[in-house]
């Protein structure tokens, strides 16, 4: 439950992309590009994370497609 919204919880939209690790510079290359997303790096995969749906409507959906 979140305190800061009138309902209690929000909704968020995300658009994740995992790759291997060795593709890291790959992913943030793609973020540059777009400018747009973050990057989440653990042992394997790495998350390529777009969290505003403004940003995964008009840059990552037409990139991609």
């Amino acid at each position: 439950m979140s305190k800061s919204t009138k309902k209690g919880f929000k909704v968020r939209p995300r658009f994740i992309l995992t790759q291997h690790s060795r593709d890291e510079n790959l992913i943030r290359s793609l973020i540059e590009l777009l400018d747009c997303g973050s990057i989440r790096v653990s042992e394997k995969p790495i998350y390529l994370i777009v969290s505003i749906f403004s940003h995964i409507e008009k840059k990552f959906i037409p990139f991609f497609f």
